[in-house]
């Protein structure tokens, strides 16, 4: 099958996560319905999806066995940061900001030393802020 196939189907000639081409519509194993797989010769996957807990993975169908492999799932490295968790970091980049600029201001520092300074308050807040959410999310 070919990119014609996809595009008459309304789906992508390229997995929208991670760049594979088109490969082939098979029918699903669980919903009965044909799906877009992307990959190939020997493997083709479906389209990431995200899980409960943020986690994007696929599922895999294997040319070699001739069908899927319905106990596992390929993770594809990526994960979706919630945006409560996501609106929490841009606040304390902004208070950080206001922060290097009231110092500028008030104490006089140079510019390249005051934007170092706040370099180094992102990097720790950045820090501290995945360690506290790798443990929430354990």
């Amino acid at each position: 099958m070919n990119e014609q196939y996809a595009i008459e189907r309304g789906w992508p000639t390229e997995c929208p996560v991670t760049g594979r081409p088109f490969f082939m519509g098979i029918t699903h194993w669980r919903t009965g319905y044909e799906v877009p797989t992307y990959g190939g010769p020997f493997d083709s996957y479906t389209i990431p999806e995200a899980d409960a807990g943020g986690d994007f993975s696929c599922e895999r169908y294997d040319h070699d066995v001739g069908g899927w492999l319905q106990d596992e799932w390929e993770t594809v490295g990526l994960y979706c940061i919630p945006h409560d968790d996501w609106l929490i970091f841009c606040e304390a980049v902004e208070a950080l900001t206001e922060l290097r600029d009231w110092y500028l201001k008030n104490v006089g520092l140079p510019a390249v030393r005051a934007n170092r300074v706040l370099r180094k308050f992102q990097e720790m807040t950045t820090n501290r802020a995945l360690k506290e959410f790798k443990e929430m999310t354990k």
